[in-house]
């Protein structure tokens, strides 16, 4: 059930997100995302621990549908930045960075758990989200220039 739940959120994200690319622009769309992960991130152990188990579902896979916009996004961001002979090089670089993420946020997991506790380990993973917010200034221009549409 859980593998189930998780699979059709990140189908519904990556979906969602990529028709979302046609009408608004990136940076809109990245705050949305980054904005709705920290919220989610610092509510999940509340929502863990006085909510119910439907509404804590509901929590995680709207969780799993927000951090797979990342990956549906980003292709389209890069073809923002980089012109098309550096589109493939950018994206090896941030699936990369994706992956690399995983295993930091693993190893913090690791490391800093039994230390901190999940409060304050999920505001540290909070923290971390923001991150990605340092790369505004370099989807610069219009919002025509902004959106990729597909002809």
């Amino acid at each position: 059930m859980v593998g189930t739940l998780i699979a059709i959120g990140i189908a519904v994200g990556r979906l969602l997100w990529s028709w979302l690319l046609d009408f608004w622009s990136f940076r809109s769309i990245y705050w949305i995302m980054i904005s709705s992960l920290v919220f989610l991130s610092i509510t999940v152990h509340q929502i863990a621990e006085y909510g119910s188990r439907t509404l804590y579902a509901i929590w995680l896979f709207v969780i799993i549908m927000m951090q797979a916009g990342h990956h549906s996004s980003f292709c389209v961001a890069a073809m923002q930045i980089a012109d098309q002979k550096w589109y493939i090089v950018f994206t090896a670089i941030s699936c990369l960075s994706f992956a690399s993420s995983y295993l930091i946020v693993y190893l913090i997991y690791l490391f800093l758990l039994p230390t901190l506790g999940y409060g304050y380990l999920i505001l540290v993973l909070a923290i971390l989200q923001c991150i990605p917010i340092a790369l505004f200034p370099f989807f610069k221009g219009t919002e025509e220039t902004q959106q990729l549409k597909i002809k």
